[in-house]
């Protein structure tokens, strides 16, 4: 689904072979003249061609109660209180002109901002990785296949690891993983700049029960290009390990990569 309020456009994760998907994601947007329109449009996505439309929605942001004080706007960030929680048709046509049906639910609030001359401190921010599939994978095990899962690593936090797909080269994890993102780059324990000057390192590997996994490429994500649109749905190229590159270089050898992956990353704030 694509979420819109003014010139700002956020796009949820994929939930494939599903009629009714859960994304259980949050979004912000800034509402300083309280009016326009919430607008949401589902679509079924598809790896080759443009995807089909399956409706749309709005919500007038006047139909949201207001928060009545900054202590208001407090208790709601942990309570029911001022919540819009609804279920909403879609509308529209699809690509044959036939009504489309079924219908979204939304969970909607407003905040007040303090009216101070203080700047608000930043907030830490939660980051939701979609790992949807990968293609044409190095295979490194006896028989032509491999047995493939993904980590998720981040300067200063522990690495995130997926399920095993077994005897694949093309293999669909479907998860979703969760990473705090730092607000403050002084909370970031190795230095170096603010978060967002980061990379998301996602490393591929085939599981061996005995011995080493065998790595079968990696993919960095700049946390900019998520900050800056809130989303990112695309398909990135697996690459030799970055720190390798150098010694490869001077003694020869190369590690055996090949194939690509599907990543689907949304930002939201705690």
């Amino acid at each position: 689904a694509v979420v819109s309020f003014n010139a700002k456009r956020c796009k949820t994760r994929t939930v494939k072979k599903s009629v009714a998907p859960k994304w259980g994601q949050t979004f912000t947007f800034d509402n300083t003249d309280n009016v326009g329109f919430i607008s949401v449009e589902v679509f079924d996505w598809d790896f080759l061609g443009s995807n089909d439309f399956l409706g749309r929605l709005s919500l007038d942001v006047q139909d949201i109660p207001e928060p009545s004080s900054l202590e208001d706007t407090e208790v709601e960030a942990d309570s029911e209180a001022g919540l819009v929680d609804k279920w909403v048709p879609l509308e529209g046509v699809d690509g044959e002109g036939v009504p489309v049906t079924g219908e979204v639910r939304l969970r909607v609030r407003k905040f007040t901002k303090p009216l101070s001359d203080e700047t608000p401190l930043p907030r830490d921010k939660v980051l939701s990785v979609g790992i949807v599939e990968a293609k044409e994978l190095q295979a490194a095990d006896w028989g032509g296949t491999s047995d493939p899962f993904v980590t998720l690593s981040f300067p200063g936090q522990k690495s995130i690891k997926s399920k095993v797909i077994s005897k694949t080269l093309n293999p669909v994890w479907d998860e979703v993983l969760s990473l705090r993102i730092p607000a403050d780059p002084e909370q970031d324990q190795d230095g170096g700049g603010g978060s967002e000057a980061r990379f998301l390192a996602f490393d591929v590997f085939d599981h061996d029960l005995v011995g080493a996994n065998d790595f079968l490429g990696q993919a960095l994500v700049p946390l900019r290009a998520v900050m800056q649109t809130g989303s990112l749905d695309d398909w990135f190229p697996l690459q030799p390990r970055a720190e390798k590159k150098l010694t490869q270089k001077l003694f020869g050898g190369e590690d055996k990569v090949s194939g690509r992956i599907h990543l689907q990353l949304a930002l939201s704030e705690l």
